[in-house]
């Protein structure tokens, strides 16, 4: 998919309607018309927005391959391998799903992203923990799904994953 391009610009568009190698949503002469700005923005956010962000935390990038494989058709796939790659990330984007483990290879527990995992709305973002042991109590309480990986597989990710995304923004 092509990245789509407003151009602001104080010259005019010379050759207008001939194709050009570029996704160019709109090309807006100086002085800038609010309104035909607002509606070139509100185009190019529902293009990009078509496929949902899910940051998924796993220490087994083996793991992280093969989850990104089964998703990436639908879904933009943000892999991290630790928790600070997790925070970071977080500092700059709000994923529209996350899954992950709860026991990493650091020592650390994903259970610490939880509190983290809140969108630009402030709410909790929705969570699906894949793991390779059964969750239950306080951490399966505050997710959407718990999946084991040993009787799970992709396909079964990937339809919780569509569950848990319909929930939160049912089909128009």
């Amino acid at each position: 998919p092509s990245l789509p391009i407003i151009i602001v610009s104080g010259m005019t568009r010379d050759g207008a309607g001939e194709p050009v190698p570029f996704d160019i949503v709109d090309w807006i002469e100086k002085p800038v018309d609010p309104t035909r700005l607002a509606a070139a923005l509100a185009k190019t956010i529902e293009r990009l927005g078509a496929q949902p962000t899910i940051l998924h935390l796993d220490d087994d990038q083996d793991m992280l391959d093969v989850v990104e494989g089964a998703l990436s058709p639908d879904a933009r796939i943000v892999k991290v391998r630790d928790l600070a790659s997790a925070r970071a990330i977080l500092e700059h984007e709000s994923p529209d799903l996350a899954i992950m483990v709860l026991h990493l290879a650091e020592g650390s527990s994903g259970h610490d992203l939880l509190p983290m995992l809140i969108d630009r709305h402030g709410l909790a973002i929705p969570t699906i923990i894949f793991s390779a042991h059964d969750v239950s109590g306080p951490a399966a309480g505050q997710v959407e799904a718990v999946l084991v990986k040993s009787r799970g597989s992709p396909p079964d990710l990937r339809a919780t994953v569509r569950r848990v995304l319909e929930q939160r923004n049912p089909p128009s």
